[in-house]
């Protein structure tokens, strides 16, 4: 499965929308990834965007369907590096 993907100021990254609720962590470092936090609901990667926001959480949007009709901006949601939430 395909995934958003972004650079967290850690040097890790993060992985979200891969057709389930499910969101990664990748660390370089080690090659390893490991589940971190988890979204509201299924995200798919071709609809779904995240961005690293100046506060160093990032913003997921899209990548949500609503009655099996791709919306862009039905829920957004924020992940945050310091808790893993």
């Amino acid at each position: 499965s395909s995934h958003a993907s972004v650079l967290l100021p850690n040097g890790k990254v993060l992985h979200v929308g891969a057709a389930n609720t499910s969101a990664e962590l990748y660390d370089p470092a080690t090659g390893q990834c490991a589940a971190t936090g988890a979204m509201s609901q299924t995200r798919w990667r071709e609809w779904t965007n995240a961005v690293l926001l100046t506060s160093g959480k990032v913003l997921v949007v899209g990548g949500t369907e609503v009655s099996g009709i791709p919306n862009p901006t039905h829920i957004a949601e924020l992940y945050d590096p310091a808790t893993g939430t």
